[in-house]
């Protein structure tokens, strides 16, 4: 993706469609744009965590990211206020413009950029397919020494 133009709308597209965000049911969070204030912003620097946290925040806004890709974000289903923690959270990413996109289960299950996957390959796999919609399997090509 060429960055020449790149707003944070096109960005957050293109990693849903890179990673097929809408293809996978995902029941214990939001995928796609959690935060964002002007989704038409453009893009100069995006960040990337595990997890959507107040340190992670700090370090981005330090970086000048103006987008942070995580794949443990901020809403999950037992999230029914903006209070405390959450509301600080929230704060801490409007107040240095920061967008924050989540990618969760879409990430654990991709076959080709998916952390199971790239853990597997590693491990000397051979096929990769997806199963149980938030998981991997494969075959190994040759004996590996460990």
């Amino acid at each position: 993706m060429s960055n020449n133009s790149v707003t944070i709308q096109k960005y957050a597209d293109w990693i849903s469609s890179i990673l097929a965000v809408e293809s996978v049911t995902d029941r214990y969070c939001t995928n796609g744009l959690q935060v964002c204030g002007d989704p038409q912003q453009k893009l100069t620097r995006a960040a990337f965590a595990v997890d959507a946290c107040m340190e992670v925040f700090h370090q981005a806004a330090e970086w000048k990211a103006g987008i942070l890709v995580v794949h443990h974000g901020l809403f999950w289903p037992d999230i029914r206020q903006i209070t405390g923690i959450q509301y600080r959270r929230i704060e801490a990413l409007i107040r240095n413009n920061i967008a924050l996109y989540n990618v969760h289960i879409p990430l654990d299950a991709h076959t080709v950029y998916g952390n199971n996957a790239v853990l597997a390959r590693i491990a000397g796999a051979g096929q990769i397919k997806s199963i149980f919609n938030y998981a991997v399997s494969c075959t190994f090509k040759k004996k590996k020494t460990y």
